[in-house]
């Protein structure tokens, strides 16, 4: 056993103290303080050693994050034996994914512009969660892998990944070992898809804390991260959220391995190689418990410096609008004895592949239509790959200033009113599925809980002040199963929010989520339980 891993296990073992009562019962805290000063102090007479490409030290975080098992309660004593002050969550997303730290000791939320860090000037707080493998070998992550995958002759026979995340929400635990298809990877070096996971990981993870050093000066890279996932059903939950703890845990060797060298390309087999090489003991780098359920994560948004009101009782819903998927999941909260009780409703946990990518691809066609560009255009694809690359701020402008002017190759352009564009059929057929899918949660759940007289709609993700997601909420009441029911919005941002300065408050909805991993990490929000999933409501 080396040095790290020992350090590694030690570490392992004050996290399991913290958060363990019968451990606590048994260690003194004069144990407790020789365990950390073991941790913090390098071996006598030890050489300097570089951390170029070697993976972080953890350090335990006894502000343990959600698991999602029954009935877990979560320590909120902050951290004593850890120097950085700073908490890092990654929002691992279905078509772009976030990021954001937390102050612990100042109390400052710093938001954390990964795409500027990556070369994605379009979306300075995002990177597109996208791979693509060239067929020397060579790996491309984000907006660098959609400009080489808009640049293939034959884009059928050659295609990128354009929705990793897939991989864990649609895809089945047999098949993750299993070597990618040609048609992903036409490469001679093979990789399974589970290794796609930690590639991409390592890039956003890299990205993150290149921002936090950018940003905010900085510079450790051995700071206590957290990561959020979707609430997956149950016999999904255990082997998606093992996985991803494994790969986050690849991602963090990856990340200090090839830290700022993604924008070129890197060679599959050095990646494969650092892989098989990495040391990582067999408790990975990344606790289970600090990978917090998305829903969980936003409502968190909320909940900074929040005083639980005794006998408060509320059933929500959030629903998370991102870029490639809508998610909805009701739960019902219980505020008592200073802490907030979550409680999943079965049933209720779904999602629909309608969201901020859908209305760009509408608008995408409105565009060219009005400009007279035509299936079968000589220039077409040239056409629909330039606007690819900003069409999220072409209708950022649309839906903020009501008309917009976009110019094309070859002196053409297109210009589009929004009263206009909301009435294209497209638009019309997305906002009634949109609408319909709202009433199938609400009737799929136990009649029982259609007794609560109001519904709390949470609205987070970048597309989350949509039209035709506003709109299934507006305070008033709605008829579901016969019985009426008020779906109560609450789209505004926190009230903390908008104190904070001015590019918290734009990007709160669609950084809601890794918001609100960080202020909980950071040990800002008040004690929460994530109960046991309910089926139906017991009364009082």
């Amino acid at each position: 056993m080396n040095i790290e891993q020992a350090k590694f296990l030690v570490a392992n073992l004050l996290d399991r103290i913290s958060r363990d009562p019968r451990l606590q019962e048994t260690v003194t805290q004069a144990e407790v303080d020789a365990l950390q000063t073991l941790l913090e102090e390098p071996p006598p007479d030890a050489p300097p050693v570089a951390n170029e490409h070697r993976p972080p030290v953890p350090h335990p975080d006894p502000e343990s994050l959600l698991t999602g098992k029954p009935r877990e309660t979560i320590p909120s004593t902050p951290s004593t034996h850890h120097a950085s002050p700073i908490r890092l969550c990654l929002d691992f997303g279905t078509a772009s994914s976030k990021a954001f730290a937390w102050n612990s000791d100042s109390d400052t939320p710093m938001p954390l512009r990964i795409g500027s860090a990556a070369g994605e000037p379009n979306s300075p707080y995002s990177l597109s969660s996208t791979i693509f493998i060239s067929h020397d070998g060579l790996v491309f992550f984000g907006q660098a892998a959609i400009d080489r995958a808009a640049a293939v002759v034959d884009p059928q026979k050659h295609q990128h990944f354009q929705s990793i995340k897939d991989i864990l929400t649609v895809g089945q635990q047999l098949t993750l070992l299993e070597p990618v298809s040609g048609q992903y990877n036409p490469s001679e070096q093979q990789v399974n898809h589970r290794d796609i996971i930690a590639l991409y990981l390592a890039f956003l993870t890299d990205n993150a804390l290149l921002a936090l050093n950018d940003d905010h000066q900085h510079s450790r890279r051995d700071i206590p991260r957290s990561y959020t996932k979707p609430v997956f059903d149950q016999n999904r939950d255990e082997w998606a959220t093992e996985i991803l703890n494994e790969c986050a845990a690849i991602g963090q060797v990856l990340a200090d391995r090839f830290s700022g060298q993604w924008a070129d390309g890197i060679h599959l087999s050095e990646l494969k190689r650092t892989i098989a090489e990495a040391d990582i003991p067999d408790e990975n780098l990344v606790v289970r418990d600090r990978i917090l359920p998305e829903p969980v994560a936003a409502f968190c948004s909320r909940m900074r410096s929040y005083t639980p009101r005794e006998g408060t009782r509320r059933l929500l819903m959030v629903i998370d609008v991102g870029a490639g998927t809508t998610d909805f999941a009701m739960f019902v909260e219980v505020e008592k004895d200073d802490e907030v009780h979550l409680w999943p409703i079965k049933n209720s946990i779904t999602t629909i592949r309608i969201a901020g990518d859908s209305i760009d691809n509408v608008l995408m066609e409105f565009l060219l239509q009005n400009a007279g560009v035509m299936e079968g255009h000589s220039r077409i694809n040239a056409l629909k790959a330039d606007l690819r690359r900003d069409i999220r701020l072409v209708k950022e402008r649309l839906f903020r200033e009501g008309a917009v002017t976009r110019r094309l190759e070859n002196d053409l352009s297109a210009n589009v009113r929004r009263e206009e564009f909301l009435k294209n059929p497209s638009m019309t057929l997305l906002h009634e599925t949109m609408r319909k899918k709202f009433n199938e949660v609400l009737s799929n759940v136990h009649e029982s809980w259609r007794t609560f007289d109001e519904l709390h709609v949470f609205f987070t993700g970048g597309g989350a002040a949509l039209p035709m997601v506003t709109e299934l909420a507006t305070g008033q009441p709605i008829v579901i199963g016969g019985r009426m029911i008020t779906a109560i919005p609450v789209s505004r941002p926190p009230s903390w929010v908008e104190r904070e300065p001015e590019d918290v408050l734009e990007l709160y909805p669609q950084l809601a989520v890794s918001i609100g991993g960080a202020c909980y990490g950071a040990n800002r929000t008040p004690r929460l339980n994530l109960d046991r999933e309910l089926r139906e409501f017991g009364g009082d």
